[in-house]
This record gives structure tokens, C-alpha cells and sequence, in this order.
């Protein structure tokens, strides 16, 4: 059974879904990390999970999903400024 104990940082929990899942399928020279030449798939979130109450995660929503540097998705209502990446 998974549980409290099970747990990981939220900086962790970012690697492990972008670099580390990068790595484990050998495409880390492309995938994994905002770099020149890198594929450009990333989210815009709502709240910075590195910076928020851990158990307020739950509540962060996709404001923009990029895709091959292109949006593909952007939640109603919402645009796009410069802060929106900081």
C-alpha cells in the first residue's frame, strides 16, 4: 500500500515526470528540459508547485499546454502575459 510515507518533494516529483522519465527512455538530448534545441512540450500552471503548500498541489490547473511550440490547449477565460511564465 502507497501512503504518507511514500511521499516526495515537489522538485522530486517535476524531475521524475520530465528529466528522470527523459533519461529512462534515452531521450534526454531532446526531451526532459527547456533547452535550445529540445522539443518544446511544457505546461503553464497556475501555481508554482516548488513555491506552494505541498498539500495545495492537488488544486494547481493547466492554464496552457505547448506543444511542438504551438498551444494546443488554453483554459477558458485565461490569456496569456508575460508573468505567466515566471
Amino acid at each position: 500500500m502507497v501512503g504518507p510515507e511514500h511521499r516526495v518533494s515537489p522538485l522530486v516529483g517535476l524531475e521524475a515526470m520530465t528529466l528522470w522519465a527523459a533519461y529512462q527512455h534515452f531521450e534526454e538530448r531532446t526531451k526532459g528540459s527547456i533547452e535550445v534545441g529540445k522539443v518544446a512540450d511544457f505546461v503553464v500552471l497556475s501555481d508554482n508547485p516548488i513555491r506552494i503548500d505541498p498539500l495545495a498541489i492537488a488544486r494547481i490547473r493547466v492554464v496552457e499546454t505547448i506543444k511542438n511550440g504551438q498551444s494546443v490547449y488554453r483554459l477558458a477565460g485565461k490569456t496569456r502575459s508575460s508573468s505567466a511564465l515566471e
